[in-house]
């Protein structure tokens, strides 16, 4: 149910890496990719994080080329592994 914005101001804001926040650091849910693939819904119960959010990881690392979608035609399910043929640019490293 939404809040007014006056109650919103007087929330305790929440600082960014703090127990409220992610748990599992996109590092560790990519090394964890090295090992094993997993649907959206495995990286969401891995993080620690809602379905949605790790939807939006798992785009936001594919589109940098770290992790890779493959379809399995027979389960029709779709698994996120790791770019095996990923290079890191020099930003990143």
């Amino acid at each position: 149910m939404p809040i007014s914005l006056d109650k919103f101001k007087s929330l305790p804001k929440i600082e960014k890496g703090t127990q409220d926040g992610p748990k599992i650091t996109n590092e560790s849910l990519i090394e964890q990719l090295k090992v094993e693939a997993m649907t959206t819904k495995e990286a969401a119960k891995f993080c620690e994080i809602q379905t949605g959010s790790a939807y939006s990881r798992l785009s936001k690392l594919e589109a940098k080329g770290i992790v890779a979608r493959a379809f399995d035609e027979d389960e029709n399910i779709t698994y996120w592994g790791y770019n095996a043929d990923y290079v890191p640019s020099e930003e990143e490293e």
